[in-house]
């Protein structure tokens, strides 16, 4: 990402900026695959939310994920409902509907509980 900025800048003339990385995160590198932790998830959006969820094998964005699938060598997912089209997701006024809020609670317990039922 470093070097496409360099060249994005270097050909509109900004040679003079400095690029100086401070930090980011790891990235996980080990997917779900076809686990217990992805098949509740799976089973808590059709049960809870009469839905069928998108599956990405990649997450856009950042966080500490990496500690647990690398490092503990444990499957990771992602699931929630929190964020519409104009929810501002990180910015000073982000925001959810008060639906997608009590959703994400249905998902969720619904989630632990496929989950306790299948491992």
């Amino acid at each position: 990402m470093k070097d496409l900025l360099r060249k994005h800048l270097d050909r509109r003339g900004f040679q003079d900026i400095e690029i100086v990385e401070i930090g980011g995160e790891n990235p996980s590198m080990l997917q779900a695959g076809d686990t217990a932790i992805k098949q509740a998830a799976l089973q808590a959006y059709r049960r809870e939310l009469n839905i069928e969820p998108v599956v990405e094998p990649w997450m856009r964005g950042s966080g500490p994920i990496y500690a647990l699938s690398d490092y503990i060598q444990v499957p990771v997912i992602c699931a929630g409902t929190l964020w519409h089209p104009n929810s501002r997701a990180h910015a000073p006024n982000e925001n959810i509907l008060e639906k997608d809020y009590f959703d994400n609670m249905r998902l969720m317990a619904g989630l632990i509980e496929a989950f306790a039922a299948n491992a």
